[in-house]
């Protein structure tokens, strides 16, 4: 059987973030938002370029893996 950890993340100023959400409680109604690190950069990879390109005679179009 495989271990699992886990965290605790507590609630501070009434708000709390959970997965890519920020949940906020106000007068005991929850609302929520984005959530993003400091460390967020708004970027991503471009598979094309990352990835080895096939092209399959079979399908429609071209694969990457």
């Amino acid at each position: 059987m495989a271990n699992a950890n886990f965290a605790m993340e507590t609630e501070q100023d009434g708000v709390l973030p959970f997965l890519d959400a920020l949940v906020k409680q106000t007068n005991n109604k929850l609302a929520h938002g984005v959530y993003r690190k400091k460390t967020y950069t708004d970027r991503y990879l471009n598979a094309p370029s990352t990835t080895e390109e096939i092209i399959n005679p079979n399908a429609q179009g071209r694969t990457y893996i």
